[in-house]
């Protein structure tokens, strides 16, 4: 999947935190943000394939400033998809 602001992501060792680099008026301005809920699934799959407590599984997703270094926005999966409700 290409993206027009994506720039880089990264995670930690259990894929419980992903931070996502972007260009933030690109990002905003688009449907990119969804490619954070892709990878809060799968952080979440790895978590319970890896024997996790289904009541424990968590994953952040950081949005981060490619030019500034700013976090702007972070999300705490699954309680971010109870607040879309």
């Amino acid at each position: 999947m290409k993206t027009t602001s994506i720039q880089d992501i990264t995670h930690n060792g259990t894929f419980s935190e992903f931070t996502v680099v972007v260009d933030k008026a690109a990002f905003e301005n688009s449907f990119d943000g969804f490619a954070t809920l892709g990878l809060a699934m799968s952080g979440m799959y790895y978590q319970a394939f890896d024997g996790m407590n289904a009541d424990k599984l968590n994953v952040t997703v950081h949005t981060k400033d490619a030019s500034t270094g700013e976090v702007f926005g972070t999300a705490v999966y699954p309680d971010a998809l109870e607040e879309m409700e």
